[in-house]
């Protein structure tokens, strides 16, 4: 259960710091800097003859890790502080940090030094491939390493050879610019999109269809009501309100945010990724970005792709048709029609009525119980820690202690920071804050992560209340849960494999997967409560209403997600259009079959392009075959079976990426992955 801690100003790990003001930010980040670069330095000047594991491979992940460990908060302040100046402090900090791992991994000396511990280590006919390095390597007398030690060194050879290591001096530098650019350009998007503000003023008659505890909270003046662009005002306006008008002018400004800082932003930044990956010897960035994911090759992925949008687009136009037939339709659907009308369909066909539904999903009922869940299934207990040193009042710290032995030892930390701020990200993730790791001591570094998200603030008499549904609060809070977990019970010995640093397309999988624990009955009966009355769980003619519109127009939000991943690729071919707005106006009535709204610039805001995702949004898609071909052992063996949720934290969660994550699925499923539940999950045939 989840129970208190007592602990004054408990900080889970020296390197955090939350105090520290803006100046104080600069001074410390180019400090943690100094101490890298000489650490790598030292490493760097040893003889061949003196490398060992210890002070070339291990050393050069320790000089790394810590380095994101130093600046931890220095780089995290600018997602979640409340001050503009530490914001920009952190931001000048993560560019700072991330050019400096460019940097490193483009320095001949420290890729000679891993050649020569290379030449040095025995290995089996297959450690080092052609490919990896460039060359074969010569056998050695030396004992064998381990394999997750034969692992990273693998993959920190390939690290440096992706940044242009093998090319010649005059490509290099190139490749190593183009890299610092693409850092600096990555941040500044970032950080526009999370400063950007704005909402529209609105009249009580545009209001109508909303809730009184939705237009309770606005700011008003003068007799009208104002709606901003963070997420707890837009979903629900957007969904609810009957005046299409407002919808429609709400929706030009949630699409067109920061778009004219962006754009130009964005449009450079693509050119330099094609730029680089021509160098590096790749047809396209998208080839350049798959050679390290699951997927392997562009052309398998646009087959995945492909292959999901004909099995859709059929019944996707007749979801289109049967929301247009619709009493109080738009009858025109458009981008600021859909949810309402998606809303509508809900609630004229299921009789689902999100007001009333949510109103069983405070976040006081949904939250613990959540939790308890699990802790049952993967042998934990979390305890908050009242007085904890947080970054903003309303953050929340937890310990993990394990309960599936005798010792129940502290093994990680979690913040949860759940309501929206000027300033803060707009979006739901979350963040590896410090990585669980081995070190030089023999000890093994406690994991923080913090789980952050926008939903409604609560007041007095009025709740924080989650919408229930696909892509809707409560299920986000799980999916993000579940990331934390990836984070926080990894037992990878090294920061190149700890906790969700694992391949593109596989690291939505355990996310994923726990999504479906909040759809199963027995689990809403455990998160839910009228108005905070555990005695009042939601009934189950509200069940059933619930469960129904589970898959009402899943075909057109599954292909809201091929469109993505489809324009992400598009943007990152060996030919990618010229003028992206454009493309993803075509692409998004061709695939999605909803117009862009004329005037706006979307892609201008989809974070995922520069924000680790390049080339990858289609991951989404991809590693959702895995979580639901995963979460069929549970519905077989029963979804809180707890050796099985033991098994999947074991084999799962605390690997990382220390074997290959193709490895780790068929230890845990006993048989090679396949699509078949996934596909019936969105009620279409293999």
């Amino acid at each position: 259960m989840v129970t208190a801690a007592s602990a004054e100003g408990f900080v889970p790990s020296r390197h955090l710091d939350f105090s520290r003001g803006a100046d104080a930010i600069r001074s410390h980040c180019g400090e943690a800097l100094s101490r890298a670069r000489r650490r790598l330095s030292t490493r760097a000047a040893l003889s061949a003859p003196q490398r060992t594991f210890r002070n070339t491979p291990w050393a050069l992940d320790l000089a790394l890790y810590g380095l994101q460990d130093d600046t931890s908060w220095d780089t995290f302040a600018k997602y979640v502080s409340v001050s503009s100046g530490v914001r920009a402090a952190a931001n000048d900090c993560e560019v700072a940090v991330g050019k400096f791992l460019v940097g490193a991994y483009t320095r001949p000396d420290l890729y000679r030094a891993l050649r020569e511990y290379a030449e040095r280590r025995p290995r089996h006919a297959n450690a080092f491939p052609d490919g990896v390095h460039g060359a074969r390597l010569k056998a050695s007398t030396a004992p064998p390493i381990p394999p997750e030690e034969t692992r990273l060194l693998e993959k920190e050879l390939l690290d440096f050879k992706r940044n242009g290591l093998a090319l010649s001096p005059g490509p290099r530098a190139e490749v190593a610019r183009l890299l610092e650019r693409l850092v600096g350009l990555e941040a500044g998007f970032g950080r526009n999109l999370n400063e950007a503000q704005g909402g529209i003023w609105v009249s009580s008659e545009e209001l109508a269809g909303l809730p009184s505890s939705y237009v309770a909270k606005l700011k008003t003046e003068g007799g009208r009501s104002f709606v901003t662009l963070d997420y707890p005002d837009y979903f629900p306006f957007m969904s609810q309100s009957r005046s299409a008008e407002a919808r429609r002018r709400l929706e030009f400004l949630f699409d067109n945010r920061a778009w004219e800082k962006n754009l130009p932003i964005l449009e450079e930044a693509l050119r330099l990724r094609r730029r680089e990956a021509g160098l590096l010897g790749f047809g396209s960035y998208a080839d350049y970005a798959l050679q390290i994911a699951m997927a392997r090759k562009p052309s398998r992925v646009l087959d995945f792709l492909n292959r999901l949008a004909r099995k859709l687009r059929g019944r996707g136009r007749e979801e289109i048709k049967a929301l247009l037939a619709l009493e109080g339709s738009s009858h025109d659907l458009t981008a600021w029609n859909f949810r309402f009308d998606d809303d509508l369909l809900r609630n004229s066909r299921y009789g689902f009525n999100q007001d009333e539904i949510k109103r069983y999903f405070p976040l006081e009922t949904v939250l613990p119980g959540m939790l308890r869940i699990f802790e049952r299934l993967l042998g934990v207990r979390f305890q908050e820690i009242p007085n904890a040193a947080v970054w903003h009042p309303d953050v929340r710290l937890f310990e993990i202690k394990d309960s599936s032995g005798t010792q129940n030892p502290v093994i990680g930390y979690f913040y949860l920071d759940l309501f929206p701020r000027p300033g803060k990200y707009k979006h739901g993730a979350s963040y590896d804050v410090i990585k669980g790791r081995l070190l030089p001591d023999g000890g093994y570094q406690k994991p923080v992560s913090a789980l952050v998200v926008n939903f409604a603030k609560p007041a007095p008499g009025n709740p924080s209340y989650l919408r229930f549904g696909r892509q809707e609060e409560v299920e986000t809070l799980f999916h993000e849960f579940g990331h934390i977990m990836h984070q926080t019970l990894t037992t990878a010995k090294y920061g190149r494999f700890s906790g969700s640093s694992v391949a593109r397309d596989f690291v939505e999988a355990p996310s994923q997967l726990f999504e479906n624990w909040s759809w199963e009955p027995e689990v809403i009966a455990r998160i839910s409560g009228k108005d905070g009355d555990r005695r009042k769980p939601l009934p189950p003619d509200l069940q059933r209403k619930l469960l129904g519109a589970k898959n009402a127009d899943i075909a057109l939000l599954t292909l809201r997600q091929v469109f993505f991943s489809a324009i992400d690729m598009d943007y990152h071919a060996a030919t990618p259009p010229q003028d992206p707005t454009a493309a993803w106006a075509r692409d998004m009535k061709r695939i999605m079959l909803i117009p862009m709204a004329p005037g706006t610039h979307p892609e201008a805001s989809f974070g995922h392009l520069m924000g680790g995702y390049a080339a990858g949004y289609y991951g989404y898609l991809w590693s959702r075959v895995y979580a639901q071909d995963m979460f069929g052992l549970f519905k077989k063996r029963g979804i809180f079976d707890e050796a099985l949720g033991l098994k999947l934290r074991r084999d799962i969660l605390e690997k990382g990426s220390s074997e290959p994550e193709e490895d780790l699925l068929e230890k845990f499923l006993g048989r090679a992955p396949n699509d078949r539940a996934f596909l019936a999950s969105l009620g279409v045939n293999p």
